[in-house]
């Protein structure tokens, strides 16, 4: 049997499939560019975005850093690092010695030398890196480390702490020659060694660091880039400060006396005094006065009962104004006692609440202020810094029984370095924010750097820009020359330029 095909038919019907291909692909393309051009919802705005000109911490090879330094150093003359080897000898133990003035690291397996590894470089006596004499701890190790310069990288690196490390003495074929020495980090080995010692140590070994010079006095603190062009992080908040949660120093800042509406910011200081005052299985009731508060973010209903301590959650996470009433209601005086704790905390006059949840422009507050705030927060509350970070909170009231979800509408999801805080809006605030982050400071481990916002346009791109400049412009370290009075010379390169400046001498 013969079959008659029509061949003009069949070339449509080609033609028409290729054309129903390039529509659908391009619908795909549009709808991408739309998304992509699209404004994200309202609270949770950006929420997917990387950090802009900073490694999104899910794919960066160095990702441990996000993390706090492990174990201090602990700073030893030679005969207690003697006293010391003899002791993890006499116990078996295994253990490394990196001995400068020798030059060499020995490792130990059960208190025997087993190998001994000569050093191929290290840094200058008296520059940044230079390695105080001491007894440390491996923090962890990684078979490609990218330094913090972001262009160069090295095999086979061994923590210490922060920028004391040990590794390949070349960086990894195919990329950028190591810096000079005196800004080099860490002992370098040659590169098989350097591999061998890798795989014999483990994360917690201890390692002694011998010198016949061992510097003293010893002192840690930030240093600032000379080299590079100075030019500050341009911010549309009208004041924020970015500061070392630990020490208090201040590492960018702009108008931070200045007072401006504090928005919900308000809540952290209300969560303070919820947390002083309120037992947190105290059942607290909805009704109608806290509903009558403009905005239910919590998605309360009258009637409802909830334990104190869940409360907090839907205050901090969903910023929720109704919660915020719920708690002032409960404590005679609650506002009084906001300002009273403001004034014990050593805030400044600027300072003032008027209302719980931030809802009055009469609630100003400064930048520094809010820096104050979150430091005795995290000293005397540090559990409302931990809730505030969790990305949802699930309860279910009593009386109604409903079922509730609170989502964070403080900072975008999958951003590890957040370790807590509070966002807020109004018309008259614009956007505000008080956070803790996780700031790459060395080679090894992070700082907690507090940064608080007033009066910005936009608070994600604001911080994103200031953690970009401090992790551009700043090291925080060991400063060997440091003098009596806490500064300390700058410290040269290769060339004699001065490449690192106390942030004390300048600021």
């Amino acid at each position: 049997m013969e079959i008659e095909v029509d061949k003009k038919g069949v070339r449509s019907a080609l033609e028409l499939a290729v054309v129903g291909v390039v529509i659908v692909i391009a619908a795909h393309l549009i709808a991408g560019q739309w998304g992509a051009l699209a404004p994200a919802p309202g609270a949770s705005e950006q929420a997917s975005a990387p950090l802009a000109g900073i490694p999104d911490a899910a794919s960066d090879t160095n990702s441990f850093y996000i993390n706090p330094s492990g174990a201090a150093p602990v700073f030893l003359s030679s005969g207690e690092l003697a006293k010391k080897q003899e002791a993890l000898t006499w116990e078996k133990r295994d253990f490394a010695v990196v001995d400068e003035g020798a030059g060499r690291v020995s490792f130990y397996a059960g208190g025997v030398e087993r190998v001994v590894f000569p050093i191929v470089s290290m840094p200058s006596p008296g520059s940044f890196f230079d390695i105080p004499a001491g007894f440390y701890t491996v923090q962890g190790k990684a078979a490609d480390h990218t330094e913090k310069n972001g262009r160069t990288h090295l095999s086979w690196a061994v923590y210490l702490y922060g920028n004391y490390l040990i590794s390949a003495v070349s960086p990894r074929a195919g990329v950028a020659a190591a810096a000079p020495a005196p800004e080099r980090a860490g002992i370098g080995l040659a590169s098989a060694h350097a591999k061998e010692f890798f795989g014999d140590v483990a994360d917690g070994m201890p390692v002694l660091v011998v010198r016949r010079d061992a510097p003293a006095p010893v002192s840690f603190g930030y240093f600032r880039k000379t080299l590079l062009p100075h030019a500050v992080p341009e911010v549309s908040a009208a004041s924020a400060l970015a500061a070392d949660l630990e020490t208090g120093e201040i590492l960018f800042e702009k108008n931070k006396n200045d007072a401006y509406p504090t928005a919900s910011l308000t809540k952290l200081m209300t969560a303070v005094i919820a947390e002083e005052e309120v037992k947190p299985d105290r059942l607290l009731a909805v009704g109608d006065e806290s509903l009558a508060t403009y905005g239910n973010s919590a998605g309360l209903v009258r009637g409802e009962v909830f334990r104190a301590g869940d409360l907090l959650h839907g205050l901090i996470l969903e910023s929720s104004n109704d919660i915020a009433v719920m708690f002032q209601l409960a404590v005679p005086g609650f506002i009084a006692k906001m300002n009273e704790k403001a004034k014990a905390l050593g805030l400044s006059d600027k300072t003032f609440f008027e209302d719980s949840s931030g809802l009055s422009q009469n609630n100003t507050t400064t930048a520094a202020d809010l820096f104050t705030l979150l430091r005795r927060i995290n000293k005397d509350h540090p559990g409302l810094l931990v809730l505030s970070r969790d990305r949802t909170y699930a309860v279910t009231s009593g009386g109604k029984k409903k079922n509730h979800v609170w989502g964070n509408v403080n900072w975008p999801a999958g951003d590890r370095r957040y370790l807590g805080g509070k966002a807020g809006f109004t018309d008259e605030s614009i956007q505000t924010m008080a956070g803790v982050w996780i700031v790459r400071m060395a080679e090894y481990g992070g700082r907690e750097i507090a940064i608080t916002l007033l009066g910005s346009r936009n608070r994600v791109q604001d911080v994103r820009a200031v953690i970009a400049y401090l992790e551009k412009n700043f090291v925080y370290g060991f400063a060997s020359a440091a003098d009596t009075k806490g500064r300390s010379a700058a410290f040269s390169g290769a060339e004699g330029a001065s490449v690192y400046e106390a942030v004390r001498s300048w600021r």
